[in-house]
């Protein structure tokens, strides 16, 4: 379930937080903002947001890995993986089509539709089967895939806040770690079938403050065969660490 050392999806970084010297592996959609507040609040090094506009290069400037070291914890953060597929979806497709991005771009080239006639169900069936692994959006590669051949300490996202409390301390996993930044799931959730629905009619129900619909309304049962297949590894990681 691992790959070797120089994995080249492998980004780690490492910080020392009262004493304890801490190895992180960067995912995206794994609470990894969070974990960038982290790294800019308790550096020892000043983060410059005119020098840094992308934290991610403040961290590997300063707090970059090489996984030689004697770390006391190398963390990795585990997601379930459907739900990432989706809240992936929503906060960096749908909630984003009035400042389209590069994954806008990618999808509508492939799909050869404007991002905003984009389903669900068109960019699970058509972009992420069917795009070369190595050029899907990075916020969609398996978390496995980025796993180096080390043993970590593998913590689930829904258990983020407590289990950083017994490394870091009560008052830091409060400050970073007691609120879901940049999540899906603090807002209001509506059920109904939503597969098949174009990207902007789920935007302009979520301006209009409609909420979003549950993971669950996106997952019929093709689509949802579909994402056990692709994600895998990612199943028999997350069931290995329930």
């Amino acid at each position: 379930m691992s790959c070797n050392l120089s994995n080249p999806r492998s980004k780690h970084f490492t910080i020392d937080i009262n004493g304890k010297k801490i190895c992180y592996l960067y995912i995206r959609k794994n609470a990894c903002s969070a974990w960038k507040e982290l790294f800019k609040g308790e550096s020892k090094h000043q983060y410059d947001k005119e020098k840094y506009p992308n934290p991610v290069s403040f961290m590997g400037e300063f707090h970059k890995s090489d996984l030689e070291s004697n770390f006391k914890y190398k963390i990795m953060i585990v997601r379930e993986p459907l739900g990432r597929v989706v809240s992936g979806y929503l906060n960096q497709f749908v909630l984003r089509l009035e400042r389209e991005n590069n994954l806008h771009q990618s999808v509508s080239e492939q799909l050869g539709c404007a991002p905003e006639n984009v389903t669900f169900k068109d960019f699970v069936h058509i972009y992420l089967r069917d795009v070369k692994l190595s050029y899907v959006d990075a916020h969609f590669w398996t978390q496995q895939s980025h796993m180096a051949n080390v043993q970590y300490e593998k913590i689930l996202l829904k258990n983020l806040h407590k289990s950083m409390a017994d490394i870091i301390g009560k008052e830091l996993s409060d400050k970073y770690f007691s609120k879901k930044l940049n999540s899906t799931s603090n807002f209001k959730k509506y059920e109904v079938s939503s597969d098949d629905v174009d990207a902007i009619e789920l935007f302009h129900k979520f301006k209009k403050g409609e909420g979003l619909p549950t993971v669950e309304s996106f997952l019929s049962p093709s689509i949802k065969a579909h994402l056990l297949s692709q994600y895998s590894k990612d199943i028999e990681l997350y069931e290995s660490v329930k």
